[in-house]
């Protein structure tokens, strides 16, 4: 008997293919033996899945609608690939909102974050330090008349997450649709949405939080 092990990659410009968006694709791989004068008819064979979830949206449910806040966060996940002049553009619907001053301007402390993360070998993340309060400023901004919060991404073969904090405001019973859009020179992802349904609880805690 023998055991023959191969270890095999993808190409660079294959994956730069699989992991400049968001995708899952299946590859079926073969093996089959053969030798002089017989065939043996004895094949077998292993999928391979390949996952790439380059940009995600999530809603932290642990603590949604507490005293009427939502904390939301989103992932950067480039798997190491760079992707040139990167950003990442958040569409807030009416119904929630960004903390401000009396000025206009985002407050950021507790309640914006940006926390780099390390691609470990087997291919979880480990959290890094915040970014600091100086670098933060620096790399987000928001649109009051378009509702867009945008972050300029440091380094874009470096992996991130973004956490903000936003105040529901709308009325009971509404659907909220947050959308999240990655764009760069190389690649982009869009329609990356999370949704949440406005209850009479939180509506309560954000009266009682004014």
């Amino acid at each position: 008997p023998y055991v023959i092990l191969l270890k095999a990659g993808p190409s660079e410009g294959t994956i730069d293919g699989f992991f400049k968006q968001n995708n899952n694709e299946t590859f079926k791989n073969n093996a089959a033996l053969f030798a002089e004068n017989w065939e043996s008819g004895v094949k077998s064979w292993q999928d391979v899945k390949v996952e790439s979830k380059i940009l995600a949206k999530g809603l932290d449910f642990s603590k949604a609608a507490k005293d009427g806040v939502l904390t939301w966060t989103v992932e950067y996940k480039p798997n190491e690939i760079g992707h040139k002049e990167a950003y990442i553009e958040d569409t807030l619907p009416a119904g929630i909102d960004l903390r401000t001053d009396a000025t206009g301007r985002l407050i950021l402390d507790d309640n914006i974050t940006v926390t780099e993360l390390t691609l470990n070998a087997n291919g979880n993340y480990t959290d890094g330090d915040p970014m600091k309060s100086e670098d933060l400023e620096k790399a987000i901004s928001y649109d009051h008349g378009t509702r867009v919060l945008r972050f300029d991404i440091p380094e874009s073969s470096k992996a991130y997450r973004l956490t903000y904090k936003t105040d529901i405001t709308g009325d009971p019973g509404t659907t909220l649709t947050n959308q999240v859009a990655l764009s760069s020179s190389t690649t982009t992802q869009g329609g990356v949405e999370k949704g949440y349904t406005i209850a009479d609880a939180d509506a309560r805690a954000t009266l009682l939080a004014r």
